[in-house]
């Protein structure tokens, strides 16, 4: 069984959902609001999984005394959506209407750029499917200290099938991860 925190983050000019006050605000001017704005700002969305893999391993030992093996595994996992937020950072932005950041929403009354607030943290988890399999796989080197000791690093990743998003308004991503393990492996069994 794993834990494993996944996201991506994203800087600068990127699209967002028109928020409800700036829709009635073009409805006041007798406008269709878009459908997306735009605006410089940070957001990272970050997942949590609780993953179970199956992993078939292969190793090899390293000399004639077997105290240390180098081994591969790879299979596939299943996993669990535990957590999901979307951390918005960056204060006040200017909003606009292209991607280019040419075209600021302007009030007609102050003449002045809208601005949108980009200092939030939203609970994204029920806009996510909260099961997720794909493969997993995994290289690393063991070193045996005693018959029930061994300590280990390895490195690996994992990438998941299926579109991470319920709907495809917000894109179709996928999760994926590097991972890096320094761990300690006790043998419960007699040796």
């Amino acid at each position: 069984i794993e834990y494993s925190s996944q996201g991506g983050k994203k800087d600068g000019m990127q699209a967002l959902p028109t928020p409800v006050e700036i829709a009635q605000f073009f409805q006041s001017q007798n406008q269709q609001a878009p459908p997306y704005l735009y605006a410089n700002y940070k957001s990272e969305a970050k997942m949590n999984y609780l993953m179970i893999p199956i992993l078939a391993k292969f190793g090899w030992n390293l000399g004639h005394q077997n105290h240390w093996r180098i081994y591969v595994d790879a299979g596939p996992f299943a996993g669990f959506l535990l957590s999901a937020h979307q951390v918005e950072s960056g204060g006040q932005s200017t909003l606009y209407l292209d991607a280019n950041g040419t075209q600021p929403i302007v009030n007609p009354q102050t003449e002045q750029p809208i601005q949108g607030n980009f200092d939030t943290t939203t609970n994204i988890k029920s806009d996510l499917h909260h099961f997720n399999f794909g493969l997993e796989g995994n290289a690393g080197i063991a070193c045996k200290i005693n018959k029930k000791n061994t300590i280990f690093l390895e490195g690996g990743a994992n990438y998941g099938f299926l579109n991470i998003q319920k709907g495809t308004a917000n894109g179709k991503n996928n999760t994926g991860a590097g991972t890096v393990t320094l761990g300690y492996a006790y043998c419960l069994g007699k040796k």
